[in-house]
């Protein structure tokens, strides 16, 4: 809630989330609900892990193999390492000092290393001078970030970068429609598209960028 009035042309762009919650009684505020998760087994053995959230994804991960182990579905082999387990980009603390050896600017670099902590010395590795340009003049993502992502993290969709990797969808659509017809090309090149699935992938993730305003 703002104090001022905000207009619409000033909202850059807009998103929602959805709460997992197990159960929504009648007439009942989702948002009074407390958000725990609940492990079960259907009469097929189907486990399931409902409700929870995504700062205890650890603990339920942790919990759900505990409860095939009691359940006789795997067999104990070793305590839990989840809670030590370090993910992708946390292996090793990394600074500016460490990324001394690339010519390319500051903000880029912060950049880098907010959005992929140690993994950003492995984006600019990969660079060449042509791939750390930056992807839109208003900010720091450059074009190293998709085809390292290509390889890396599974984009195979124009948005899942530009929604889902740089969040850059989330923050400023018309900014992200602007960057979208070198994404796609850049993807073009990298999974070699055909023209029409080029266009295909381009009309599709424009569509799906309009729906954010």
């Amino acid at each position: 809630y703002f104090k001022i009035n905000i207009n619409k042309d000033e909202i850059t762009s807009i998103f929602c989330g959805l709460r997992p919650l197990l159960k929504v009684e009648k007439n009942q505020d989702s948002s009074s609900l407390v958000r725990e998760h609940r492990i079960f087994k259907s009469n097929s053995n189907l486990i399931t892990i409902a409700g929870g959230k995504w700062t205890t994804y650890r603990k339920m991960a942790e919990q759900t193999l505990d409860y095939i182990v009691k359940e006789n579905q795997l067999p104990y082999k070793k305590d839990s390492i989840t809670k030590e387990f370090k993910i992708n980009g946390s292996q090793k603390n990394l600074n500016l000092e460490d990324l001394k050896e690339f010519t390319v600017d500051i903000k880029i670099k912060e950049s880098l290393l907010s959005l992929y902590g140690c993994e950003a010395y492995d984006i600019l590795k990969i660079s060449n001078k042509s791939s750390m340009q930056r992807l839109h003049p208003k900010f720091d993502f450059i074009e190293a970030e998709l085809l390292y992502s290509i390889k890396n993290e599974f984009v195979i969709k124009p948005n899942d970068f530009i929604k889902r990797r740089i969040y850059l969808g989330r923050v400023d659509t018309s900014c992200a429609k602007e960057i979208l017809a070198k994404v796609v090309e850049l993807m073009k090149k990298e999974f070699e598209w055909s023209d029409n699935r080029t266009l295909k992938e381009y009309k599709e993730a424009l569509g799906e960028l309009n729906e954010l305003l």
